[in-house]
């Protein structure tokens, strides 16, 4: 550019790019500073590669230094809420530890209060009794009044043993009507699986002695007197699937029978 100087950036002078005569221009000050790479280049006793690589490595030292400490710092930080967590564990186990314990003295508190009070009333009952044992005596009639504070106090007991005795007795009528009532429906039951089981059997033995009679030859039935019933015995048996006879009165007997009209 026209008025300028050009210079690099190492450090030496240039040349003036004017159209004028040539300019000789002041040497530039050193920069002072120690991780300045660019002063006195010219100076250096080893060459920018070397040292650029040396920086790198240094660098790259840092930055594994940098990532460890990172990874350590995070291996402190969740070890750090671990002991925090364990910590808020074993204050509410503490807690917990505390309120059962304080609910354990409550407890043996009210039974110590119960006990205190069962006993302030013993102690009140053996103050009536020795108060009414003084009356008795006061008024000459120490045994008389022995044995109407004695009946007093067992008559109300006496009156509900005889209630739950005839309550007991009520209860033991119930129970042998419930025993019986279930006897009754058992056998009930059994009766009607025995009738069901008859039906059952009838009903077999039906399909057992139906026959088709409508398949038997002409020539096989015979004409039957009035009167009686007799069993029509096949002449020619060489099937013995068919059933031989002609009806189911047939089968009643083996032997010819004369029935009477009345009995027909």
């Amino acid at each position: 550019m026209s008025g300028t100087t050009s210079e690099s950036m190492f450090g030496f002078q240039g040349l003036n790019t004017s159209n004028g005569p040539h300019q000789v221009l002041p040497p530039r000050a050193p920069i002072d500073g120690p991780n300045d790479l660019l002063s006195d280049f010219d100076n250096e006793p080893t060459p920018i590669s070397i040292t650029y690589q040396e920086y790198i490595d240094k660098l790259s030292s840092c930055m594994a230094e940098v990532y460890s400490l990172r990874h350590e710092r995070d291996q402190l930080q969740r070890e750090l809420r671990m002991a925090s967590k364990m910590r808020e564990e074993m204050l509410k186990w503490q807690q917990l530890s505390h309120s059962d314990l304080s609910t354990e003295v409550q407890s043996m508190k009210e039974e110590r209060d119960q006990l205190r009070s069962q006993l302030e009333a013993l102690g009140h009952e053996a103050g009536s009794m020795f108060q009414n044992a003084q009356a008795a005596n006061f008024h000459g009639s120490t045994i008389t009044a022995a044995k109407d504070v004695y009946n007093v106090s067992f008559a109300y007991t006496e009156d509900v043993q005889k209630r739950l005795d005839s309550s007991a007795v009520e209860i033991q009528q119930l129970r042998d009507e419930r025993d019986i009532l279930q006897a009754q429906l058992k056998e009930l039951q059994h009766r009607e699986e025995d009738r069901e089981r008859r039906r059952a059997m009838f009903a077999t033995a039906k399909l057992e002695t139906s026959h088709p009679s409508i398949n038997m030859p002409l020539r096989e039935k015979k004409v039957v007197p009035r009167g009686y019933k007799c069993l029509v015995l096949p002449t020619d048996r060489t099937n013995d699937r068919t059933w031989p006879y002609q009806s189911d009165s047939d089968v009643e007997d083996l032997t010819m029978v004369k029935a009477g009209r009345a009995a027909a």
